[in-house]
Formats: C-alpha cells, sequence, structure tokens
C-alpha cells in the first residue's frame, strides 16, 4: 500500500471520528435544550414570555375535555398496544370554567371509576417559577403523597402517584417545557389496583396529554392559514 492510500485512508479514519463526537455533542446539546432545568429553559424565571397566555386560557375553554382527554383524543392518538382507556366510554360532565382554571370536567369511566382533569392557566399577573424544578416540585407537594412514575416525553413531563388528599385515588401532574400554561392534574378515582401498579395507565394518559397539548400549541403559535375565494 502507498504512502498516498495510506494517508487517504488514516484522513478517513480522523475525519470519521470527529464526525462522531460532533454528533454525540449535537445531540447532547438538543437534550438540554429540550430539558426544563434551569432558569434558562423558555417560559421559566426571567425568561418568561407571556404573549400566549391569555390564547391558552381561551383554548383551553373552546375545546374542553373532548379535545384534551375524551374517546376521540385516545382513538385518534393511541398507540397500538394501548388498551387501559380504550375499555371505558369516558362519559363527559364539564365544569363552569374560573379564572386560572378554564377546564375542569369529570370523565366518567364506569359506575365506580372516573377521572377528575383540571387545567391550571397563567394571566399576565401571574407569579412564574424560576424553573421547572420549583414548579413541579411546588405543585407535586400539594396534591401527591407519593411518586410512583415520572417521565419526559420530550416536551411534556408528568408525576404520577397517590393522592394527598385522598388515599384511595391517584393523581397525575402534567407539563410542558414551554410553560405556557401553568400545570394539567388528573385525579384518578375508583381503581381496583393501587397507584404503584399503573404504570400502563400512567403512560396512556401522559402520552394522550402530551399529543392534545402540542397539537393545542402548534395551532396557537402557528396557526393553519386558510385561503379565502
Amino acid at each position: 500500500m502507498d504512502n498516498r492510500r495510506k494517508i487517504i485512508i488514516v484522513v478517513l479514519i480522523v475525519l470519521t471520528i470527529v464526525i462522531g463526537i460532533g454528533a454525540v455533542i449535537a445531540s447532547q446539546l438538543i437534550q438540554n435544550n429540550l430539558t426544563p432545568s434551569g432558569s434558562s429553559a423558555f417560559g421559566f424565571g426571567e425568561a418568561v414570555n407571556k404573549e400566549y397566555f391569555d390564547d391558552f386560557d381561551k383554548t383551553f375553554t373552546g375545546v374542553g375535555c373532548y379535545g384534551i382527554l375524551s374517546n376521540n383524543t385516545v382513538n385518534a392518538y393511541s398507540l397500538e398496544g394501548f388498551t387501559e382507556l380504550k375499555k371505558y366510554n369516558m362519559s363527559l360532565i364539564n365544569n363552569p370554567a374560573e379564572d386560572k382554571l378554564p377546564l375542569s370536567c369529570s370523565i366518567l369511566l364506569d359506575s365506580t371509576k372516573s377521572l377528575e382533569l383540571e387545567v391550571h392557566t397563567y394571566n399576565l399577573n401571574s407569579a412564574i417559577d424560576p424553573s421547572f424544578e420549583v414548579l413541579s416540585s411546588r405543585v407535586n407537594s400539594t396534591n401527591i403523597k407519593t411518586i410512583n412514575y415520572q417521565g419526559s416525553l420530550g416536551t411534556g413531563y408528568f408525576f404520577y402517584g397517590s393522592d394527598l388528599s385522598d388515599t384511595n385515588s391517584c393523581r397525575m401532574n402534567f407539563y410542558n417545557n414551554r410553560n405556557d400554561f401553568e400545570y394539567i392534574t388528573v385525579k384518578v378515582i375508583g381503581m381496583d389496583t393501587p397507584c404503584s401498579e399503573h404504570q400502563f395507565l400512567a403512560g396512556e394518559i401522559s402520552y394522550i396529554l402530551n399529543k392534545t397539548v402540542n397539537g393545542l400549541i402548534s395551532e396557537i403559535i402557528n396557526p393553519t392559514v386558510t385561503n379565502e375565494n
């Protein structure tokens, strides 16, 4: 093998290593930017942007539970193998909207089981936590006794465990990394098994919430443009 070919091979090997290292660094940077840790995350602390607060309040009020967590959204977004929610009729009872609580409803699963869903939003006068950690710690401490499951869905973050005030019920708190609303909470009532065995139910609820919230965010930030003839 002549020296020229040796040099070409060495250069290719070095380039491959450099590209690989660069990909790892880029991947880590992307993950860090998507993780809502620290006050530098979008929508927290000094970086907060209140531009869309009113829009989210109105949007949640408009879509109701039917557009957030219902048979409609379950059937639209369920992954193959999802079975926990599909087996229920999920009858909806919407409660009157209140300030910073534009959406509150009962989702009846059957005669003994139900979900109580609340969306908590911000307004222009809201105090904004300096980081995701502070927000989630503050909210979780008010309604979750023991956290059994928690996870990241890229743009959504959830915590699931036993309800603080009702030991026979479970509770999920859901947040989004943009922090355009404060949080969504779901009280799970009447299940036959303890909260610690609800890994599939927690996964399904958090996945559906993440999909519907992402859709609402996209529609508000980048509204669909219709052509008028």
